[in-house]
């Protein structure tokens, strides 16, 4: 009776991933058909499920934006804009855009600065730490900018001495890690004088293992960013893939940041430069007395967010320099000419070069 009862709940339970599908979208409550769609997007997440796990996911889109035009639905409620507008219509402010549930898919307990979906939450949590970002207080961590990228520049002088080839990607997100943990948690990492990402982690219990640093986030990121695309499922899904090794990885990550977090709680340094120091206090100097989980919550996502996406962006801007020749030859000429023999020039001399700021 048990079995019949189980194999009925699943055949109505493919019936129904099958067969809603199709309802939804002929029905089209929302008015979503009359976009173009490449394949069965517009019935599925499958769709961008596939390319996601084929890491071509940005590919794909922008294939389907050169063939289909600016609005292209790529998943059942999912329209991607590809129009300059979009940015002031979308996210500019006053726009009464709410972020999608995708953003649930890596959401634990806490939520942080670019998970939280209500906007009253975003909003608090904006005018909370907006003197961690404010001008003043950047221009402060010049210094540990500097130290870290004089680092960076030796390592690359050490290869190019031994005549060994360097990886930059690698060494390029050696160098945010180390960075953004110094800027974060007043100390770095050590990436880039070791020549790897293995890093400590601890679990709240206790236990201290070694990590790599890059893949436990990676890994994550990709699960997360799949069971995000189904996002009415992740009750769901989240137990389902609770025990798969890429949220293993999750764990891996979560750990990275609780050990160094702990680390930097039983330092005295509370009126510190760096930037978890100011977390715990407003503008005003007064504390904010978050709650643990909170603060775990944010130092994970500028962990995460201030290394991946740096070393996308500085590893795309060191290829397309060295892919135009005549590009690095220009540039070169006005940084030898401007800051000297200077290994790590300052902000100062940067900012006034008209063709680097171009």
């Amino acid at each position: 009776m048990l079995f019949k009862t189980t194999l009925g709940v699943g055949v109505i339970a493919i019936l129904a991933a099958v067969v809603l599908p199709f309802i939804s979208y002929f029905v089209d409550r929302k008015h979503l058909r009359k976009f173009p769609a490449p394949q069965f997007a517009g019935l599925t997440s499958c769709w961008r499920i596939y390319h996601n796990l084929g890491y071509r996911h940005f590919m794909a889109i922008h294939k389907a934006h050169q063939i289909l035009g600016t609005h292209v639905r790529i998943a059942p409620n999912h329209i991607s804009i590809s129009d300059p507008q979009a940015l002031v219509d979308i996210y500019g402010h006053g726009a009464n855009f709410m972020k999608d549930a995708w953003y649930g898919g890596g959401a634990g307990e806490y939520r942080h600065m670019a998970d939280s979906r209500v906007k009253l939450e975003h909003q608090k949590k904006r005018k909370m730490l907006a003197h961690l970002f404010a001008q003043k207080t950047i221009a402060n961590l010049e210094p540990v900018m500097a130290e870290t990228t004089a680092v960076l520049v030796a390592q690359v002088d050490k290869h190019i001495a031994s005549g060994k080839e360097i990886n930059m990607r690698r060494y390029l997100n050696y160098f945010t890690i180390d960075l953004f943990s110094e800027l974060l948690y007043g100390r770095t990492l050590g990436c880039l004088e070791r020549g790897n990402d293995i890093v400590d982690s601890e679990t709240p219990k206790g236990k201290l293992t070694k990590v790599p640093f890059i893949k436990s986030l990676h890994d994550a990121t990709i699960i997360n960013t799949i069971l995000g695309m189904e996002a009415p499922l992740l009750p769901i899904t989240k137990k389902l893939f609770s025990k798969h090794p890429y949220k293993k990885a999750g764990a891996d990550y979560d750990n990275i940041i609780y050990h160094n977090t702990k680390l930097r709680f039983r330092e005295d340094d509370a009126e510190g430069s760096d930037i978890f120091s100011k977390m715990l206090k407003c503008s005003k100097g007064e504390d904010l007395n978050l709650p643990a989980g909170e603060i775990l919550s944010e130092c994970s996502v500028m962990m995460n967010a201030g290394t991946d996406t740096t070393t996308a962006a500085l590893t795309n801007s060191i290829y397309l320099i060295y892919k135009h020749p005549q590009v690095l030859a220009k540039l070169r000429k006005e940084l030898d000419k401007a800051t000297g023999t200077a290994d790590v020039p300052s902000y100062e001399e940067l900012a006034k070069l008209p063709y680097l700021r171009a």
